[in-house]
């Protein structure tokens, strides 16, 4: 059997020991692969790209090497989410795709309406930091350019927050809304 995931590059990089190079020769994951496959990420995000990365395991799958169904001893470990983490390790990187996902026409006027009635819009998202980031840049959230580090939060980092600072925060992005 072989194990194919995939999901964030950024979480999927981390459960993944070797890469698979176009030639389909594997090597190890190196700090080097690393950091290339880390820069592609960051490219693709300021792109306003989601990324979805892709990794193969063959070979320490356990009971899960002659997986055949429900009734095999191996269903188990597929039965509960908490397993997935020991399952998917040692992984081969093969890669990532980008996909363009434009924001839907009718959002760029609602956001302007919003604003003219005096209401906030913000964007709360699963993606990629950077990518929402450019998002929400070409749709007027954000400004086009500067710094975001006030405004521009994942949602580990906002809930790492104190409750005083995320109320400082809102606060701050409430009091620099543009109204026209």
């Amino acid at each position: 059997n072989v194990l194919f995931a995939k999901g964030a590059p950024e979480m999927l990089t981390k459960r993944c020991s070797k890469i698979m190079l176009p030639d389909g020769s594997i090597e190890d994951f190196s700090d080097a692969w690393r950091k290339a496959v880390d820069s592609q990420i960051q490219s693709m995000a300021e792109s306003a790209l989601r990324t979805i990365g892709l990794a193969v395991k063959t070979e320490g799958l356990g009971d899960l090497q002659n997986y055949d169904g429900p009734e095999h001893k191996g269903h188990k470990l597929l039965a509960d989410n908490d397993n997935f983490v020991k399952i998917e390790s040692e992984m081969a990187f093969v890669g990532m795709v980008g996909i363009l996902d434009p924001p839907r026409p009718e959002c760029m006027p609602a956001i302007k309406a919003c604003r003219i009635a005096g209401i906030s819009v913000i964007m709360i998202t699963g993606d990629n930091k950077t990518t929402a980031e450019a998002i929400s840049q070409k749709l007027g959230i954000l400004a086009p350019s500067g710094s975001h580090a006030e405004n521009s939060f994942t949602g580990q980092e906002f809930e790492a927050l104190s409750e005083e600072r995320k109320i400082e925060v809102l606060k701050n992005i409430m009091e620099r809304r543009d109204i026209e």
